[in-house]
């Protein structure tokens, strides 16, 4: 995704069918919502460096010239990108959450296949997303629950590597990631 339109998107400027579009390839491009997710955070914390400061302005400035100089984000189709969650320094304010179940590179058969992750205080809710080896999604719900299990619906085959992250979105919106982890169905 171009810096303008990360920058236009997160100034709440894009046109509702440019803004659907964007959400669209986020909710199916880690790379994008993870970049879009740390531009965010980025300017959240110069917002609170610069909250008292008299130079606001040029603070403002200096942020939106380094967005339109960045080269371009693009990135490679190519397997899962492998983060973990970024969390802030603001001590007991920290915004963490973790996967619990299944380990990460967990061999398991399809019936013990059972997610989990940590409870976040203030949580609106967490979004869980299930991709295959290519990055395509293969299932993804919007939770009010630390925990979940795949549909039969959605198949999945023995010997193959398969993603799962879950984002979380507090009320004051801020966000957090558990950061993909890896798990395989056995025979």
């Amino acid at each position: 995704m171009r810096s303008d339109v990360v920058a236009a998107y997160l100034d709440r400027t894009l046109s509702e069918p440019d803004r659907l579009l964007v959400e669209a390839h986020m909710a199916h491009c880690h790379e994008c919502r993870h970049e879009v997710l740390d531009v965010s955070r980025t300017l959240s914390a110069r917002h609170r460096i610069w909250k008292y400061a008299a130079g606001v302005a040029a603070a403002a400035a200096a942020i939106g010239a380094l967005m339109f100089t960045t080269p371009v984000l693009r990135h490679q189709e190519r397997g899962p990108v492998l983060r973990g969650p970024s969390v802030g320094a603001e001590g007991a304010n920290q915004l963490s959450i973790s996967a619990e179940t299944p380990p990460n590179g967990a061999e398991l058969a399809r019936s013990d296949l059972q997610f989990g992750w940590s409870p976040v205080s203030g949580a609106v809710w967490y979004r869980f997303v299930l991709t295959d080896d290519s990055g395509r999604e293969l299932w993804k719900a919007d939770l009010s629950d630390t925990g979940t299990s795949i549909p039969a619906s959605v198949s999945l085959e023995p010997e193959t590597d398969y993603y799962w992250y879950v984002d979380v979105l507090l009320s004051d919106g801020r966000s957090s990631s558990t950061g993909t982890r890896s798990f395989r169905i056995t025979r």
